[in-house]
């Protein structure tokens, strides 16, 4: 299954630790994002082999998420279960767009 599946997200959201402190960050972070004006900002997203020091200072300079070490280390874990050395920019952004929808249904 894809990373960014829904199954997969909701897990991560409960999961309890650092995964689930930084998955329901991201997700709280959804709210911050207005698709009419910030669409540009996922565009920085949009490669499928992005470096982990490029997809670190994408989530800060978009998303004001910094992150520790830890927590990091969690994070690509997730987005890169295959140890390929790189993030899938796109995967990321479908991840995110999912993540905006289940902060509305927590919320409702």
């Amino acid at each position: 299954a894809s990373v960014a599946s829904s199954a997969k997200l909701e897990k991560a959201l409960q999961s309890v630790g650092i995964e689930g402190d930084v998955f329901n960050r991201i997700m709280e972070s959804t709210s911050r994002y207005r698709p009419e004006r910030d669409s540009v900002v996922l565009k920085a997203f949009q490669t499928k082999n992005m470096s982990y020091h490029l997809f670190r200072h994408h989530l800060n300079a978009a998303f004001w998420l910094t992150f520790s070490d830890d927590e990091f280390d969690c994070l690509i874990k997730y987005f890169d279960p295959k140890k390929s050395g790189v993030i899938d920019g796109y995967e990321f952004i479908v991840a995110f767009v999912r993540l905006t929808g289940m902060l509305k249904d927590h919320r409702a």
